[in-house]
């Protein structure tokens, strides 16, 4: 996959509530918006790769935990202004 377009594609209902969830959970973590966004972005394409390679529509929750507490910090922030 191209890192310069991640997208995946499918749809998951609930991600909206997981990114909420996490980006509150990494920004108390944290303290920095930029740290916590990065990482909130990284465990949601995780948890998303992982229900897309399940061939599930119901998202890999338990599954995925580990990209919760550890994300792969795998994109940057980039402030546009």
């Amino acid at each position: 996959m191209d890192r310069a377009d991640p997208a995946l594609p499918f749809k998951a209902n609930g991600s909206g509530d997981v990114t909420a969830a996490l980006f509150t959970a990494h920004l108390r973590e944290t303290g920095s918006p930029a740290q916590a966004l990065a990482a909130t972005t990284s465990s949601v394409f995780d948890l998303l790769q992982t229900t897309l390679d399940s061939g599930e529509r119901e998202l890999r929750l338990v599954q995925s935990q580990e990209f919760f507490a550890e994300p792969r910090m795998q994109f940057e922030v980039t402030q546009v202004r």
